[in-house]
């Protein structure tokens, strides 16, 4: 089942983001760009993929969806992170996709969000004993969705630092993907200067959307709550 409420609002969070980052968008790119965030929520969430559970035969496919979707920016240097851990007393051979966007610079800004959801169910469904499709069109879909199209849009731009995209397989299990990331860091990334995440941003629960910041380093800002009275798509000059 796609959850279409909040398909909408995609496009307006894509925006919100983007001034963070103090780039320019055209309103007459939002049409286009909510098309693209609710046909990759479409793929991600559908029945086939079977909840994207890590380690999954399924992850090939997820993994190939995202390999395409990152192909388009010459920039790019695409991997994928193999990495082993266990569940349940089970060990799961798990791959992460990776995007890394190399603008010649000493610093990297890591640009994530998680890519597995609950399979089947089971423990880590509300519902146990009940074994159906958990799709995760929210969770976290609509994360990587934002992660994809991010992706395209900063390979055109000219930044005073990488980006390194992920999309963190073994999350709902224990966030082994971004634990086995931090601890794997490589070199050729350069310095990893901030950590973007996405999870669960495509359902805004009235009608304030609201953006949470905060930092472990005081010096970079204070932790704050930026809200707007309405979901809109902004046009920046």
């Amino acid at each position: 089942m796609i959850y279409h409420l909040f398909i909408k609002f995609l496009g307006c969070a894509f925006v919100v983001y983007l001034i963070l980052f103090c780039v320019p968008i055209h309103a007459q790119n939002c049409e286009s760009l909510e098309k693209e965030l609710k046909s990759h929520v479409k793929f991600l969430s559908s029945d086939a993929l079977r909840g994207r559970m890590t380690g999954g035969i399924e992850e090939a496919l997820v993994n190939s969806y995202l390999e395409t979707a990152f192909s388009d920016n010459k920039e790019r240097t695409i991997c994928e992170i193999s990495y082993r851990t266990s569940y349940q007393g089970k060990l799961l051979k798990t791959r992460m996709s990776t995007c890394f966007q190399n603008k010649k610079q000493v610093n990297t800004v890591l640009v994530g969000a998680h890519v597995d959801h609950i399979g089947m169910g089971g423990e880590l469904s509300k519902s146990i004993g009940k074994s159906e499709v958990h799709n995760g069109a929210d969770d976290n879909a609509s994360g990587v969705a934002m992660v994809i199209e991010l992706q395209k849009y900063f390979s055109k731009e000219n930044l005073p630092f990488n980006i390194l995209f992920v999309a963190y397989t073994g999350h709902e299990i224990g966030t082994k993907g971004s634990e086995y990331l931090a601890k794997h860091w490589k070199k050729k990334w350069g310095n990893c200067i901030a950590v973007i995440n996405f999870d669960m941003i495509g359902r805004l629960e009235d009608s304030t959307s609201s953006l949470f910041v905060s930092s472990n380093n005081p010096d970079f800002f204070q932790p704050q709550k930026l809200e707007s009275p309405k979901p809109q798509c902004f046009l920046l000059r």
